[in-house]
């Protein structure tokens, strides 16, 4: 885990396993906000990525872990939910 502060426009990638899916990189989002305790960045994940670490992109230090997302990646289709995206 980084010692380093993030800080708005830093480069991110996430890894992870969401949905019992193969091992999804997600390139290409940056921080927007920072809070106290966390900080948002708008990220190619889905609701099941709870958990993925989230690196820097410039240093691939992990930087933080997934911890929400939009509830609204999936959508009932007839018989089952079917992925937004």
């Amino acid at each position: 885990m980084s010692k380093r502060p993030v800080f708005p426009g830093q480069n991110l990638y996430v890894l992870g396993h969401p949905c019992g899916l193969p091992l999804k990189y997600a390139p290409g989002s940056a921080v927007e906000n920072i809070e106290k305790a966390y900080f948002i960045s708008r990220m190619d994940i889905y609701s099941g990525n709870s958990g993925s670490p989230v690196f820097c992109a410039d240093t691939h230090e992990m930087v933080g872990m997934v911890v929400q997302s939009d509830p609204s990646d999936f959508c009932w289709y007839e018989n089952g939910w079917v992925s937004m995206v």
